[in-house]
């Protein structure tokens, strides 16, 4: 059972989860001009140029910054459910009837995460909490499937149904 955490493994998995939520919420308290500094020092960094956006023209189009900030949101939820997936696998749970909640747990932090941002001067986005949402979904397909490789190299047995 889940209330039962079995293994170290799981317990520093679990440390993981609470971190990653930690940075993502940590994220949304940051004021919108700090967020898009952070935004334009990795576009530099990655040799891009800045430019300048109106966020409440709707027929601008749309900025690199815009993108990077999407991809940020699919990164940190890509991360999430890689830890999520690692730890019901190290828990031993069936993973089929289990996934629905890995799922439920990446919505609920993505629903929390733009309900945050509307107590400061940032936007909140349905079309970022879809995001999170495929990346979390991704991450822990990806993390499932590595496991099972993993499992299967090792002959360990891995429950897939339940």
């Amino acid at each position: 059972m889940l209330h039962e955490i079995k293994s170290s493994a799981a317990k520093r998995i679990l440390i993981l989860i609470f971190l990653t939520i930690a940075f993502i919420w940590g994220n949304s308290m940051l004021p919108r001009k700090v967020s898009e500094n952070i935004s334009n020092t990795v576009i530099t960094e990655f040799g891009g140029t800045v430019e300048e956006e109106k966020p409440n023209d709707p027929y601008q189009k749309k900025g690199i910054g815009f993108y990077v900030r999407k991809l940020g949101h699919f990164s940190e939820f890509f991360i999430l459910g890689t830890e999520l997936a690692a730890f019901l696998f190290l828990q031993g749970e069936p993973i089929k009837s289990r996934y629905k909640y890995l799922l439920f747990a990446g919505m609920t932090v993505a629903l929390l995460d733009e309900t945050i941002q509307l107590f400061n001067d940032r936007t909140s986005s349905v079309r970022d909490i879809w995001i999170d949402l495929v990346g979390c979904a991704i991450g822990s397909m990806v993390a499932f499937s590595v496991l099972a490789i993993h499992a299967k190299r090792k002959k360990q047995k891995i429950s897939l149904v339940g």
